[in-house]
């Protein structure tokens, strides 16, 4: 295009972006001061008839694209990086790079640099083969969950699946898509969301441990009767059994009996190894169940309550 511009007789002239041309008007006529890459920095006068402006660019309708990538834009309709400093050509959603006139108005040389920053980011991620997710991830307590939406709504990077479970609707999280930021857990009406290292016992399980060396014996005036170590244990145990969700009682009743491994437990709760797998390690964290040194014939570990 440029070559046949040329041989019709268009004259291009090319300046430095930190030295633009200077354009006046003087007594009714149109000047212009360019100094001229192609003719190595010479200052050229030119005294054109009109002079046209290159029209803004603006972003267009994106709406479609940009539900499905999930990716925030601007007030301006362009879409946002994450910084554009430190992070320019990522995005909130991991595996997203973006590049080019999509983020803004550039010119050819800064568009190949963002599409080079982009593809070396993309092809840094897949050469790893694998990819490692945060554990902080948001778990549905489905037997507690009535599917109402609200955390489907909420979720900006749509992580919540609608699912059929024994016979009624309830929430799924897609683990690969969640953020761990915990927006959908309070719009629950029902209690039925926790946050992976951040549920509700395990925060209970954290005030409780502020107040755990403090021997109500020691309030007692002298003479009067002591209290009962044992009772006070057993009551603070059965509060802390209380405010377990349903999937961690039905984790503690199913080793009343004797020790199992976690596709034993699952298998007998009706649940999902993943979601038992979650919950038995923060039941194990906070001193409710402990392992066994020993293997079933599956070579699985067994879990036992703590003693």
């Amino acid at each position: 295009m440029y070559d046949q511009a040329s041989r019709e007789g268009n004259v291009f002239l090319q300046f430095e972006d930190a030295d633009p041309p200077l354009v006046e008007k003087l007594n009714g006529t149109l000047s212009i001061k360019i100094n001229d890459m192609l003719t190595e920095g010479e200052e050229l006068e030119l005294n054109p008839d009109m002079i046209v402006l290159v029209t803004g660019l603006v972003a267009r309708e994106g709406k479609q694209l940009q539900s499905i990538l999930k990716i925030p834009v601007g007030g301006d309709n362009f879409f946002n990086e994450i910084h554009p400093k430190l992070r320019p050509v990522e995005t909130v959603m991991d595996g997203i790079y973006i590049g080019g006139t999509c983020q803004g108005p550039r010119n050819i040389t800064e568009t190949m640099s963002s599409a080079l920053a982009a593809t070396a980011k993309a092809s840094s991620l897949i050469s790893k083969g694998t990819i490692q997710l945060e554990p902080t991830l948001a778990l549905v307590y489905k037997d507690q969950c009535e599917w109402c939406g609200k955390c489907d709504e909420i979720c900006t990077y749509g992580a919540v699946l609608k699912v059929e479970h024994d016979g009624k609707s309830v929430a799924e999280i897609n683990t690969a898509m969640c953020k761990g930021c915990g927006a959908c857990m309070p719009v629950c009406e029902v209690d039925a969301i926790d946050l992976l290292g951040y549920s509700n016992y395990e925060i209970y399980a954290m005030i409780d441990s502020f107040t755990a060396d403090i021997n109500l014996a020691d309030f007692k005036k002298e003479g009067e009767k002591k209290v009962d170590k044992e009772e006070v244990k057993a009551e603070d145990s059965n509060q802390r059994f209380e405010v377990l969700p349903d999937l961690g009682k039905k984790i503690i009743r199913s080793l009343e009996g004797s020790p199992k491994s976690i596709p034993e437990i699952a298998e007998e709760i009706v649940q999902s190894t993943e979601e038992v797998t979650y919950t038995l390690m923060s039941l194990r964290k906070y001193g409710y169940i402990a392992e066994t040194d020993e293997l079933n014939d599956d070579d699985y570990y067994l879990y036992e309550l703590k003693k």
